[in-house]
């Protein structure tokens, strides 16, 4: 080829400033910068390294570090009650910041998290048509221990909030789950009731309670009044379940009622006051107030197993049966599903070898048809 007919190949252009390129030419997504508009227009992730548009680049404020959105989304997340991001790792389960969570990182009383519904292996934002359980367990410090440290190491299915009848504690309280999940996870729930041996009680307290919750939606207005006249219309035998002083039970969570009453509330699903024995106050739940508290394994698990029982039991039951030697009776036919519960009735002389003693049922005199019942409810 001769001299003459020799092409110089043009340099390449910044596609930002539009000047040639020549020894300091970087690239991007296939088009050439210079090297300053490449600096002023890129930005390296700090931790995959790659190079990002400034415009599209993720900014952690707290460090001044830049990321890519994957990168940041896989390592940051916010805070849903102040709205600023930190580490993935310095949130709880509920995506709440240490600021949030208050002294010794237990939340205030008001605290409403966003909830998990535990019922497979990994939990999810909304619930399944079944029975969801939540539990609320007071407890005090007796010993001066480092409440912090114990909050922490809280299984993250529970959350610990203030409670102004403790004088110094809190209340551990569960995501909802399904009773398949809870028998399933009965170890979770027992490396709990060990903090005992921190210093924590809860039963050999004045304050402390504990308080079961039932899915509302679970509940046809009929299955509520038989379930809320096992408890209205059989004080005694609450108070045994409850493990309460009489008086405590009263001021917590009164058996007293009438007849008429338990069916206007079965109607109404609602009563304003919450110190009574099954609180109707609460938009989605049906809560069990009566149990003193405890962290004896079980304790915890005849308080479980009697919620259970009598919302299976009060479901099928027809409501002339509703009273407690019917359900002793249930329990021995499913003595398996509820072994802490049987066991606890034998020994307060409500189950004699499968024979029920002289217990007296209050609801055995009335003459109202079901259908009858089922026409007021």
């Amino acid at each position: 080829m001769d001299k003459e007919t020799i092409i110089d190949c043009p340099a390449f252009q910044c596609v930002s400033c539009g000047c040639d390129i020549e020894d300091d030419r970087r690239e991007h997504d296939g088009k050439s910068y210079c090297n300053n508009c490449f600096e002023s227009n890129f930005i390296r992730c700090c931790s995959c390294e790659t190079y990002i548009p400034r415009d599209d680049r993720y900014y952690f404020e707290a460090t001044g570090e830049s990321y890519c959105e994957t990168c940041y989304c896989a390592n940051f997340a916010r805070c849903i009650r102040c709205d600023y991001d930190y580490r993935t790792e310095d949130l709880d389960a509920n995506y709440h910041c240490p600021n949030c969570r208050g002294p010794d990182n237990v939340y205030s009383h008001n605290y409403v998290p966003n909830l998990l519904y535990y019922d497979k292996d990994e939990p999810t934002g909304e619930p399944s048509d079944k029975l969801y359980f939540g539990i609320e367990l007071e407890v005090e410090n007796t010993q001066s221990e480092d409440i912090s440290k114990t909050v922490d190491n809280l299984p993250n299915f529970v959350y610990a909030k203030q409670d102004g009848s403790l004088s110094d504690g809190f209340e551990i309280v569960s995501n909802p789950a399904t009773w398949n999940w809870i028998k399933a996870n009965k170890d979770k729930w027992n490396s709990i009731l060990n903090i005992r041996k921190q210093g924590f009680r809860s039963y050999d307290t004045s304050t402390c309670g504990m308080h079961v919750h039932l899915s509302r939606n679970q509940f046809t207005t009929l299955h509520l009044y038989k379930f809320l006249k096992l408890f209205y219309e059989n004080g005694d035998f609450i108070l045994q379940i409850s493990r309460r002083k009489k008086g405590n039970l009263k001021r917590w969570s009164a058996v007293e009622d009438d007849d008429e009453s338990i069916v206007y509330k079965a109607k109404e699903k609602y009563v304003s006051n919450k110190y009574t024995a099954v609180n109707l106050a609460h938009n989605n739940t049906i809560e069990i107030r009566i149990f003193r508290g405890t962290l004896s394994f079980a304790g915890f698990w005849i308080n479980l197993e009697f919620c259970k029982a009598v919302f299976d039991y009060t479901k099928n039951a027809l409501y002339t049966k509703i009273c407690v030697p019917e359900f002793c009776n249930y329990i021995v036919g499913n003595k398996k599903d509820f072994p802490n519960l049987y066991e606890f009735l034998k020994t307060r002389g409500y189950i004699f070898d499968n024979i029920f003693g002289d217990k007296q049922c209050a609801s055995q005199s009335t003459n109202r048809t079901e259908e009858t019942l089922q026409e007021n409810c």
